[in-house]
Parts: C-alpha cells; sequence; structure tokens
C-alpha cells in the first residue's frame, strides 16, 4: 500500500514537472518571435545604437570634432581631425560587453516585458553566460531604469529621451548605492482610484557619516536573502494621497522580488525598485519601454564592474 502511494506521488510529480517546462518553452518561444519583429541580427542592433546614438550629428568623444569618415568596422566612425576610432558602443552601457551585442538586447528585452523580471540566475541559464556577467549587465540595465526616476534622463513631449550631461550622470551615477541611503516609494492616484505615478527615491539620514567603501565586495549585514525581511528596513513609503493604494503597491512590489530574486542586497535595493516601478509606468506598451530602456543605456555613460561593486 505504502508502495503504491509512493508511486502515484512520484508519478504526479513528474508531470506536472514536465507540463511546467512545456509551458516555459512556449512563453519563451513567443517573447522570441516578438523581439525578432525588432532585431533579428548583430547589424540590426548596432544601426539602431548608431542612429540613437549619433542622431544629432557625430561629435568625437576626444577632440570634439564633427567630421567622421569611414572606421575600422562598418559600425566605427573615425574622426578626421585627431583620427580617433570609435564604435557605436563605446561611452556607453553596451560598452565592453563579453558576449554578443544580439544576446544582450535579449536580456533587456527579458527585463523590460517579463511583469516580474528575471534574476541573475535565470539570466545565466538562459543566455549560458556566467552568473557575474549576467548580475553586472543586469546591475547596468536596472542603473538605466533608475536614471527616470531621479530624472537624469527622462523623456520629453515628443517621445525622445533626453539626458544632463555625461559629467553630471557619471558624477552623481551611484549616489543611490550608498549604504545609508535608504529607499523611499511614493504613490499618487486620481479621484477614481487610478494611478497617476509611482516614483522611487532616496534619502540619506542627516545622523549618518558617510561609510566607508568595502573592500572585499558585499558585507554580510548587506546582502540578505530575498525572502528574508532584513533588507526591508531600507524600504519606507513617503508622500502618497491614498495609503492603501500605497501599501498595496508596496506589497505587490516586494513580493515579486522575492518571488524572483535569490539575493538582494540593501545597498543595490533603489535599482531593483526602480527596475519594477519602470515596468509598472509603462505597463500599457511594451515596445515602447523596450526602446526607452535601449535608449537610456545609450545615452548613459559605460559603467566599469568595480565602480558599480564598490560603491
Amino acid at each position: 500500500m505504502n508502495t503504491l502511494d509512493l508511486s502515484v506521488k512520484t508519478d504526479f510529480q513528474s508531470s506536472r514537472t514536465k507540463l511546467n517546462v512545456k509551458i516555459l518553452t512556449v512563453n519563451r518561444s513567443q517573447k522570441t518571435k516578438k523581439f525578432n519583429r525588432y532585431f533579428k541580427t548583430d547589424t540590426a542592433c548596432f544601426s539602431f545604437l548608431m542612429d540613437c546614438k549619433w542622431k544629432d550629428g557625430f561629435k568625437c568623444r576626444k577632440c570634439g570634432g564633427t567630421t567622421p569618415c569611414k572606421g575600422k568596422k562598418w559600425h566605427h566612425k573615425r574622426c578626421t581631425k585627431c583620427g580617433y576610432d570609435e564604435s557605436a558602443t563605446a561611452g556607453t552601457l553596451f560598452h565592453k560587453l563579453k558576449f554578443p551585442i544580439l544576446k544582450a538586447f535579449k536580456i533587456c528585452y527579458q527585463l523590460t516585458v517579463n511583469e516580474e523580471g528575471c534574476s541573475s540566475y535565470q539570466i545565466s541559464r538562459e543566455f549560458k553566460i556566467s552568473q557575474e556577467t549576467a548580475w553586472y549587465f543586469k546591475r547596468k540595465v536596472q542603473q538605466a531604469m533608475g536614471r527616470f526616476e531621479t530624472e537624469s534622463i527622462f523623456q520629453g513631449s515628443n517621445g525622445k529621451i533626453f539626458a544632463r550631461s555625461k559629467h553630471h550622470l557619471k558624477k552623481n551615477c551611484l549616489n543611490e548605492a550608498k549604504i545609508e541611503v535608504k529607499t523611499i516609494l511614493d504613490y499618487f492616484v486620481d479621484d477614481d482610484s487610478k494611478l497617476i505615478s509611482s516614483k522611487i527615491r532616496s534619502i540619506r539620514p542627516r545622523n549618518i557619516k558617510p561609510s566607508k567603501l568595502i573592500k572585499d565586495g558585499f558585507s554580510k549585514n548587506l546582502h540578505r536573502r530575498a525572502l528574508g525581511n532584513l533588507w526591508l528596513k531600507r524600504f519606507g513609503i513617503g508622500k502618497t494621497n491614498y495609503k492603501k493604494g500605497l501599501l498595496e503597491f508596496k506589497n505587490k512590489m516586494v513580493y515579486l522580488i522575492k518571488r524572483t530574486h535569490h539575493h538582494i542586497s540593501c545597498k543595490h535595493l533603489f535599482f531593483y525598485c526602480s527596475e519594477y516601478n519602470f515596468r509598472t509606468n509603462n505597463k500599457n506598451s511594451k515596445k515602447k519601454r523596450f526602446h526607452q530602456c535601449l535608449s537610456a543605456m545609450v545615452i548613459h555613460p559605460w559603467l566599469p564592474y568595480k565602480l558599480i561593486r564598490a560603491t
């Protein structure tokens, strides 16, 4: 009798596993088909970067020259004044990629289209890259999404993405990632209780002195398991005209973060919340938020791995 019960459980579990795998493969294939409508090859990706980066004309990053000629490759431009050869990815968050540009665009598409997001472990398994490389690139995508929260990068009335000077962006690019910063959620609705805007911002308490940089990577006190609640001490609620909606929105965001990620760092909490808020503010148009994210990554200056991890 016991043997019979055990076999039934085993058969049920195996069939359930097969069903889940089948559903996942169908969803991924559908998303791949939708992505292929925009970008099919590396050539299409580089063409988009060239149009986005040099839409207002070429300007040399070294001398400021405005007259280019043909570079080493078709997606490069060489300054005729100083001879500097510049690629379409130079000075952007796509600079020095360790995998093909088409794969990077697919990761951006997954992070912007999936309502629950993707963890670095999921990206590592699906795209066959190391978990550390997946985390680094995902963190850069979050950096671009977080700029919309601080209005360093914003969308104009004509739909184009604008930014302040790159010097200003580079100087303040990781202020929200300081250890003593707390992430705050603002939530506003109209008279019909429909969401007008939700905003993620960061505050720094006055009574806490700036902390020193961590030499050996993440601190154990900051790097928490996502299923726990210790990291929530850095996540508070702020201004609102609808308290119930604010609490529901916060609980939903926390639920999605816990469901997707294995670990979460308190000092990078601002960018995890910005990622989910970015998708919420552009919930009606997945194509729009995908192109917004790509445009922001082109405008934003390149961030080395040590800078992202150390601050």
